[in-house]
């Protein structure tokens, strides 16, 4: 039901979300930034070195690594920051969007609206019976799945 027509999603809610965890052996610790500056200040203090570098997570997702390094080389605290983009679906409020869709009926279209699973599901399905009961030419477009991460 969906084309190849492509669906922006707007540029002021990409990335909008960031969750930062302090990486321990395999467990990790979700901490809040400024838990992060206060740790990167700190080992200032004391004389450690900090670096910092983006790069890519196991999803293809953009992530930033802190690295907290002693004198001797060692790294004494890593954390990863991964970047979310999350918006409220436009029908509940509820959940957070999965995509963005816009509905185009004969020659028009909607304005971009950020739907959650439910919904999207919902408007694929009533879509759907709509072009093979009614015979409507409607379509679907919908835009990448946005990177909602954990909630």
């Amino acid at each position: 039901m969906s084309d190849t027509i492509t669906v922006p999603i707007p540029s002021e809610v990409i990335d909008n979300s960031a969750r930062i965890v302090r990486v321990r052996w395999r467990d990790t610790v979700p901490v809040t930034e400024r838990q992060l500056q206060e740790t990167i200040n700190d080992a200032a203090y004391f004389g450690y070195t900090t670096m910092q570098w983006d790069d890519v997570g196991a999803k293809g997702e953009r992530i930033t690594l802190t690295r907290i390094i002693s004198e001797t080389g060692s790294t004494l605290e890593l954390y990863e920051t991964s970047y979310h983009t999350r918006i409220d679906c436009a029908r509940c409020s509820i959940h957070w969007a999965q995509a963005y869709v816009v509905i185009e009926q004969d020659g028009v279209t909607t304005d971009p609206e950020p739907l959650c699973g439910t919904h999207l599901g919902m408007e694929r399905e009533r879509i759907g019976r709509a072009k093979r009961d009614v015979g409507l030419d409607i379509r679907l477009h919908e835009s990448a799945p946005l990177n909602i991460g954990q909630h």
